[in-house]
């Protein structure tokens, strides 16, 4: 009995100390616990619903806080865009657009369906101004994305195009396979997309070592800019975690607009 008195008093005087703490952080007013102890005996109505107030400001406070730093770690991504390696991948759209979208996906993510479906709508909307490329980050708890994901680079290995029908048969049939979870059915469904593509089985198999190399080298990729879930959006080097991807899409083009802009009075400036 004696000691769960003594803690409670512990912990008591660690409350009303922390409190007055943060009284002192939030309205820069010094006052000590003792008398701090005084006001919540004498009052503790009106001073807890004090506290709640104090509490909501200084939310407040902490979300514009948090959203200037958001906005300025932005800013310094558009200045130093992150480095992506893109050469020799598959790739959906104008490899010359001005805009260029990584995506890091996971063929058995039902998000991942579904942002198939408003990336192809992007590319049609921003016509031939927008470029996907896309890599893997197949999650541990799928077990049709890893097999997917190496047997989709050893058809890009192959061919271009049939590696595009072969992520397009998956998402755009996703029920079909996102319930996959045993070896033998993930088998029999990458040989059956593979001959639905006229693909030859024996002649993908051949890149298959070289393709798992591929993959893996997207895992690791991703882990170091710091993708944690799937799908992961770059645009231009830009992370759009916080941050809409036409957001930065109207950015560059905007950009891009204004340095021609400046590229033709450069130019009739010198025919004068």
């Amino acid at each position: 009995m004696k000691n769960s008195y003594i803690i409670a008093l512990v912990i008591g005087s660690c409350i009303i100390t922390f409190i007055a703490s943060v009284i002192f952080a939030m309205n820069m007013v010094t006052i000590t616990p003792k008398q701090l102890a005084k006001v919540v005996k004498k009052d503790p109505k009106t001073f807890f619903m004090a506290l709640e107030e104090s509490h909501k400001d200084f939310q407040k406070v902490k979300a514009e806080s948090e959203q200037k730093e958001a906005v300025k770690a932005l800013e310094e991504q558009f200045k130093n865009p992150l480095k992506i390696k893109t050469k020799g991948r598959v790739t959906f759209g104008n490899k010359k657009a001005p805009v260029t979208i990584v995506k890091f996906s996971d063929f058995q993510c039902t998000y991942c369906a579904r942002a198939a479906k408003s990336m192809s709508a992007l590319r049609d909307k921003y016509d031939g101004k927008v470029n996907l490329v896309y890599k893997n980050f197949p999650l541990s708890f799928h077990p049709f994305a890893k097999p997917a994901a190496e047997y989709f680079e050893a058809v890009a290995l192959v061919d271009d195009d049939k590696a595009r029908q072969f992520h397009d048969e998956i998402f755009e049939n996703f029920d079909d396979y996102a319930r996959l979870q045993d070896k033998e059915s993930i088998d029999k469904a990458i040989k059956k997309i593979l001959k639905k593509l006229n693909l030859s089985t024996k002649k993908v198999n051949k890149k298959l070592d070289k393709a798992k190399k591929v993959v893996q080298a997207d895992m690791d990729e991703a882990m170091k800019l710091g993708v944690r879930g799937t799908p992961s959006f770059f645009v231009n080097g830009v992370d759009a975690k916080n941050i809409g991807i036409e957001q930065i899409i109207t950015r560059v083009l905007d950009n891009d607009d204004n340095n021609d802009d400046e590229d033709e009075e450069d130019d009739d400036s010198e025919d004068t």
